[in-house]
């Protein structure tokens, strides 16, 4: 029987990245940059543009608000207020935060 070396016993290695995880973080990044690409269009006055980023964006803005007020009606009115900034104020995003 070997005696297993005490001094490296406490070392943990990396968790191991699969493929499929290089495929998910890839897919992220195409979706980070299809957004910064939307918001740019937006910011250029593409109605368009917003318009996309409201499709894509809106459903989990309304789940994430109903989740906290447990009121469909609150939730739908909190979601269109923030899109309606989000509008009103889509040149001043300066994207140091997620859209």
């Amino acid at each position: 029987m070997t005696r297993q070396d005490d001094s490296t016993s406490h070392i943990i290695d990396p968790p191991q990245i699969s493929h499929g995880q290089n495929q998910v973080d890839a897919t992220k990044s195409c979706v980070l940059l299809e957004t910064q690409r939307l918001v740019v269009a937006a910011q250029s006055g593409s109605q368009a543009a917003f318009s996309e980023l409201f499709s894509r964006y809106s459903q989990r803005m309304y789940r994430t608000v109903f989740a906290i007020t447990k009121n469909a009606a609150d939730a739908e009115d909190a979601m269109q207020e923030s899109f309606l900034r989000a509008f009103t104020a889509i040149n001043r995003f300066e994207g140091r935060a997620m859209f």
